[in-house]
C-alpha cells in the first residue's frame, strides 16, 4: 500500500509523461501504476492501443475539469505546486485545475492536516487587531469565534493574518491552537495603552 507522499509523487511523475515518453518502459510502468490507482484498472504494457488509451484517459481526467470550469467556479484555496492531493477514503484526486471550493473546504474540515498542502487558504475570520483594548464585547466576540472553529486551518489563518510569530504556534495541534489564540486575544486586551 502507498502512503500519501508516494501517490503524489506517482500522480505527479504520471503528469509529466508526454506522448514521446510513451516508448520508455519507465513511463509506461509510472502511467500503468496511476490509472490503476486512480481508476482501479489494469492496463497491457505491451499494447500500444492500451498505453495509448490509459496516456489520454489521464490527461482527460485533469483536463476535463478544468475546460468545464468557469471562472467563477476556479476554487480560491490554491495548493502548493506540483501538489496532488488524495482525498482519504475515496477516490478523488486533486489538483489546481480540478479543485473547486466545496471540495476545498470538505476536505479541510475532514482532515486538518491537510492544511500544510494549500499554499493560500481563503478564510476571514475575525482579526485579533480589530480587538480593541479594554473593549470586552469585541474581546468576547474574538474568543466565541475561535471557539466555534472547526478546523486547524481556520486557526492558521487567523495566527498568519495577526502575525503571530510562526515559530510560537506552527507545533501546536488544534486545542493547544485554541488556547494561544484566546491567551494572545487576552494580552491584547489587558496590554497596558
Amino acid at each position: 500500500m502507498m502512503n500519501e507522499a508516494e501517490k503524489t509523487e506517482l500522480v505527479s511523475a504520471a503528469m509529466e509523461i508526454r506522448y514521446n515518453d510513451l516508448s520508455d518502459p519507465k513511463a509506461v510502468d509510472t502511467l500503468a501504476k496511476t490509472i490503476k490507482l486512480l481508476f482501479g484498472t489494469d492496463i497491457c504494457k505491451t499494447c500500444k492501443g492500451d498505453i495509448l488509451n490509459a496516456y489520454y484517459k489521464l490527461g482527460s481526467h485533469f483536463q476535463n475539469e478544468a475546460l468545464f470550469k468557469t471562472k467563477k467556479m476556479k476554487s480560491k484555496y490554491i495548493l502548493h505546486d506540483k501538489v496532488v492531493l488524495f482525498e482519504p477514503n475515496t477516490q478523488n484526486v486533486f489538483t489546481n485545475k480540478n479543485l473547486t471550493d466545496a471540495d476545498a473546504e470538505r476536505i479541510l474540515a475532514n482532515y486538518p492536516a491537510f492544511a500544510k498542502r494549500f499554499k493560500f487558504i481563503p478564510e476571514q475570520p475575525v482579526a485579533v487587531s480589530t480587538v480593541e483594548k479594554s473593549d470586552d464585547v469585541k474581546l468576547n466576540e474574538a474568543v466565541e469565534y475561535i471557539d466555534s472553529v472547526k478546523t486547524k486551518a481556520e486557526l492558521i489563518s487567523v495566527c498568519e493574518q495577526n502575525g503571530f510569530p510562526a515559530e510560537e504556534w506552527s507545533k501546536y495541534n488544534f486545542l493547544k491552537l485554541k488556547k494561544y489564540i484566546k491567551t494572545k486575544l487576552n494580552e491584547i486586551n489587558n496590554s497596558p495603552n
